[in-house]
């Protein structure tokens, strides 16, 4: 199984590949590298858009792993197409004729959508991770809970109303354009079978740095991490819960022998009065860090909190902590997608504030449950999430 002289193409619409904490934008790093290793001649695409939001990022990070990437120009004379990528098809038409590549790989629906109306003899592979019109919603959802007027509120969810629609559809007819399409989260895999689409599930493809088994911290005081954007579709709602509930309730139990640190982006001014408010409440126990290196920020830390409470797509952030032997607590929305979880054996799972809670005093009142959960957190990353494993799963389905 290799791709020895074979021309290949990657391309992600939306996507910023980068090690820091982008979820699962560390796909794209972890795929173009093992591709690269096979043998093939790899050429990587992204949006314009995606150049002009992290341009340092993306070269960086690439760059570093002797990975060309090539800028998609926008056309603005052409239609926006069905998720973004209309404007960016005459570029990457003209680079297929040319190129005549053997595979081309498109991860997010925006790059499957580009990629479907492609004339090639490729072999087109689909890579997606949720389901657009399920994102769509989310994040008109949230929008609503950003300081924003309610003419722009009011727009926004008109938009997102027509969008909904549009996307439940065309994300089903897209992908019979492709010789194999791949989901990587599970329930959504099994949705998009119920609705006759030829699909396979495999865990997403996550290179973590410096993965291993590491010695956890032995302070007393009981210190919880957090990490994502808070900008992003996922992590607000759950950041809400954490600071009106989960912070006021561990608070009054176990008084001030915690911490919760937050690492990853955020901006303040997208936040409302009331959660500004209330973060000035629990400041004796809540620090936004911005960003540290995850593996550093985890072995100084006793529980790993994923409380995102969506059910969309493969909470990468989990594989991350598990990679290093975190011991996970998380929503148990974050499992439908990942089956291979399983409370109590190798990750906590909560559904309610209390709940978080009264899992969080489990783990403070006996750390021999924290350690037995991260020795399996970390062996359910070796032996089912590691990237080599994850990979030559998808290899053997084009081979």
């Amino acid at each position: 199984m290799n791709f020895l002289n074979k021309k290949v193409i990657y391309v992600t619409g939306e996507t910023i590949p980068s090690f820091k904490f982008n979820g699962s934008t560390l796909a794209t790093i972890s795929l173009c590298l093992k591709l690269k290793e096979l043998g093939a001649n790899l050429q990587v695409f992204t949006y314009e858009e995606t150049l002009i939001s992290s341009p340092s990022e993306i070269k960086d990070e690439l760059i570093n792993h002797d990975i060309h990437i090539e800028i998609l120009k926008k056309n603005h004379h052409l239609h926006h197409g069905y998720f973004g990528e209309g404007q960016y098809q005459d570029h990457f038409n003209k680079f297929v004729q040319s190129f005549e590549p053997d595979y081309i790989f498109c991860y997010d629906w925006s790059a499957v959508a580009l990629v479907a109306k492609t004339v090639t003899k490729a072999n087109k592979i689909s890579l997606t991770c949720d389901l657009r019109h399920l994102a769509i919603k989310e994040r008109c959802i949230n929008y609503f809970r950003k300081n924003k007027s309610f003419v722009s509120k009011l727009f926004n969810f008109k938009k997102s109303f027509f969008e909904y629609f549009r996307a439940r559809n065309k994300q089903i007819q897209i992908l019979d354009y492709f010789q194999l399409n791949i989901s990587h989260a599970n329930h959504h895999c099994e949705w998009l079978k119920s609705k006759g689409v030829d699909i396979t599930y495999v865990p997403q493809f996550i290179k973590i740095p410096e993965s291993s088994f590491y010695k956890n911290n032995s302070d007393k005081k009981l210190k919880i991490m957090l990490a994502g954007n808070l900008d992003g579709v996922i992590s607000i709602r759950a950041f809400e819960t954490l600071i009106y509930r989960i912070i006021p309730d561990l608070k009054k139990a176990i008084g001030d022998n915690f911490e919760v640190n937050y690492y990853g982006h955020y901006d303040q001014r997208n936040f409302t009065s009331s959660l500004r408010s209330a973060l000035n409440d629990v400041s004796d126990f809540f620090v936004f860090n911005g960003f540290k290196p995850l593996k550093e920020a985890l072995i100084s830390h006793h529980i790993f909190l994923v409380p995102n409470n969506i059910s969309l797509g493969f909470r990468t952030r989990i594989v991350e902590g598990m990679a290093y032997g975190a011991c996970i607590l998380a929503h148990k929305a974050n499992t439908y997608g990942m089956p291979e979880l399983t409370n109590g054996e190798n990750i906590l799972i909560a559904e309610s504030p209390i709940d978080f809670v009264n899992k969080i005093l489990d783990v403070y009142k006996d750390r021999s449950l924290m350690n037995n959960l991260r020795f399996n957190s970390y062996y359910t990353y070796e032996n089912i999430y590691s990237v080599d494993i994850t990979i030559d799963t998808l290899l053997k389905k084009i081979f």
